[in-house]
């Protein structure tokens, strides 16, 4: 339970500092007049990529055979590819047909794709997978 509870605010926590890097992309290419479609996809790539990085290194803490860490990889990313798509359709939905701020837009959009992309991390892209407890 313990571990469990470790896994989970490490998780939270790389995932404010990618959600972070995703936001602080979304607001600067929306200030240099980047469409914010555009400037979501790109801002949600950069942020995806290291995600990764921290999700595999400081969170889930896999070591696994080339194999097997190219399968996760294709999962991974072929999830975040789906993700995307559907961030920036819940935004756009958000924005244009439900009225609300952008800003606002965002940040609920974002709220719904980490929830939902954590689930598919934990028990697809990242199953079987145990942190030791060092």
């Amino acid at each position: 339970m313990i571990s469990k509870m470790k896994q989970l605010i490490k998780y939270g926590f790389w995932g404010v500092i990618s959600t972070g890097i995703n936001l602080l992309l979304f607001y600067l290419f929306i200030k240099i007049k980047i469409p914010y479609i555009a400037a979501n996809v790109v801002s949600y790539i950069i942020a995806v990529i290291a995600s990764y990085f921290f999700n595999n290194k400081y969170v889930f803490d896999a070591h696994e055979s080339d194999a097997k860490e190219s399968t996760k990889q294709i999962k991974y990313f072929a999830m975040r590819g789906i993700s995307v798509a559907v961030d920036s359709a819940l935004l756009a939905f958000l924005h244009e047909l439900c009225g609300l701020n952008l800003v606002l837009s965002k940040v609920l959009d974002s709220i719904i794709i980490i929830g939902a992309t954590y689930i598919l991390s934990k028990f697809w892209i990242f199953e079987g997978i145990k942190k030791n407890d060092d």
